[in-house]
């Protein structure tokens, strides 16, 4: 587990830089004391899956989105976003939506300040990105949750992928305390 401990850690030094960066020391403090008290980052440290890699990939998106916005030109940064979004999505099915997330405000800088180039070459770099995890996604089997299994057209739908995306399976619902 200290493995877990020690990219929770991670996590909270990471995010309090880059919130320092953006608005000064005292909001880098603070983000990194609501984050060491976060009740789920404890638990993701305590466990030895990859939920504690999924909030320190995505702070590390967040960083790397902010300098691809402010320097587009700079190659290594696009080519690290592309790696460190590969990365997050093979760690955990629940990063589709950092990923979609991503996109929205990516493609939304880039479209309303019309930079038409720019935004071409992040739809072909996102474009590879899903090559790239079609193997994995297409290697899944169902799990028989909402989240894993092809959506059936009802009015339960919606429901159906909110207590996919938010409610604990219920043979977890207590596993957590078997852990401690």
């Amino acid at each position: 587990r200290y493995g877990s401990v020690l990219l929770d850690v991670i996590t909270v030094a990471l995010a309090a830089r880059v919130m320092r960066r953006w608005a000064g020391w005292d909001a880098g403090v603070l983000a990194a004391v609501l984050l060491a008290l976060s009740p789920l980052l404890w638990a993701y440290a305590r466990e030895i899956r990859a939920y504690v890699a999924v909030p320190l990939l995505t702070v590390l998106i967040l960083a790397l989105t902010e300098r691809l916005l402010g320097h587009p030109r700079a190659r290594r940064v696009w080519i690290a976003l592309l790696a460190v979004e590969l990365l997050l999505l093979y760690t955990h099915n629940l990063s589709v939506t950092v990923v979609a997330w991503l996109n929205l405000v990516v493609g939304g800088v880039w479209l309303a300040g019309r930079q038409w180039r720019r935004l071409a070459l992040w739809v072909a770099g996102q474009g590879a990105l899903l090559l790239a995890y079609l193997p994995w996604l297409l290697g899944q089997a169902p799990s028989g949750t909402p989240l894993n299994t092809p959506p059936r057209p009802s009015p339960e739908l919606v429901w159906d992928i909110w207590r996919g995306y938010f409610a604990p399976l219920p043979v977890m619902i207590g596993a957590e305390t078997a852990v401690e």
